[in-house]
């Protein structure tokens, strides 16, 4: 079951190739050993790059394929592996386009909208904010997110540290909002120096 990601070169052979099945089984015993931290992260993103790749080759595009990228996409937030997080969010943005469903649309929206504002991509989250549907505009997760957007946006410092404060923060959005710390505090910082 267990495979080493490698970059393919070449066509794979279909003994390279491990079939859903195994997949599945794979990855509930990789999210288990994760949970229990059995492995390190570095070698679950190794596996679930690997389980991925498998899916690709095979061009299976499914709830499963959905599963796969949301799992790794959180795990990398929580451990702050932004590369791949965004090689996740890319690939479920194409998936959900493809009309496949998931019960975790707002919490990637919400993560969607937070990467925009970390890599300073405005337009990005004015597309995702038109992308989204009235009812998920009005979901009190996707207003929080935008508030500290909002916030990070004008760079109120004030405003994001005490939206940081609540108990709310939906999802996995407090792993994602330590990432702009240094740039908020550089920000309240010059705002101290130099007014």
């Amino acid at each position: 079951m267990e495979k080493e990601y490698f970059r393919l070169t070449t066509i794979p052979t279909p003994d390279m190739i491990r079939p859903k099945p195994v997949l599945q089984q794979w990855l509930s015993i990789l999210h288990d050993k994760m949970e229990k931290q059995e492995v390190s992260y570095e070698y679950y993103s190794n596996q679930m790059r690997a389980i991925r790749q498998d899916l690709t080759v095979q061009h299976i595009h499914d709830d499963f394929t959905v599963t796969v990228y949301e799992e790794h996409a959180r795990s990398a937030l929580c451990n702050n592996d932004m590369n791949e997080f965004n090689r996740c969010q890319t690939q479920l943005k194409d998936l959900y386009q493809r009309g496949l469903q998931s019960q975790n649309e707002i919490e990637f929206a919400c993560y969607q909208l937070l990467y925009g504002m970390f890599s300073q991509q405005h337009l990005d989250c004015n597309a995702m904010l038109q992308s989204l549907k009235v009812e998920q505009l009005s979901d009190p997760r996707i207003r929080l997110v935008l508030s500290v957007c909002v916030a990070l946006r004008r760079e109120d410092s004030a405003g994001f540290f005490a939206l940081w404060d609540r108990s709310d923060i939906p999802f996995e959005c407090r792993h994602f909002m330590k990432q702009f710390f240094r740039r908020v505090r550089t920000t309240a910082l010059q705002s101290v120096f130099f007014t």
